[in-house]
């Protein structure tokens, strides 16, 4: 079986951001889980993880926001969310911003090649 799936940091406030903001542009968006959390489930499921490779996604704000028609109204109350972020959050995640706009951040996610036991 492989995998791809956008996940979050073992940190529990950098889970909680990210999640947060996914949840705020995707109503349906119901949890990017922890590398550890995905291993885990996989293993406790019957599969044995072969391999795992973890990789950066950069997102534009605009196109990330717009792929989910998010309003307007909506999606400037997400950006000043973001913008107001703690330095620990903009540096994990490389929140770019110009004149108060956010323009990219990063996220993380993996692809695990796992085998049935």
């Amino acid at each position: 079986m492989l995998l791809i799936d956008n996940v979050v940091p073992e940190d529990n406030d950098l889970d909680q951001f990210y999640n947060y903001i996914e949840k705020t542009r995707d109503y349906s968006h119901f949890r990017a889980w922890k590398k550890s959390e995905w291993i885990q489930m996989l293993e406790l499921s019957g599969f044995e993880i072969v391999e795992w490779h973890r990789f950066v996604k950069t997102f534009q704000f605009d196109t990330w926001c717009n792929r989910m028609n998010l309003p307007q109204e909506e999606k400037n109350a997400l950006n000043k969310y973001i913008a107001n972020a703690s330095e620990k959050i903009k540096t994990k995640f490389k929140i770019v911003i110009e004149n108060n706009q956010v323009i990219s951040f990063q996220g993380e996610a993996i692809i695990v090649k796992a085998v049935a036991n």
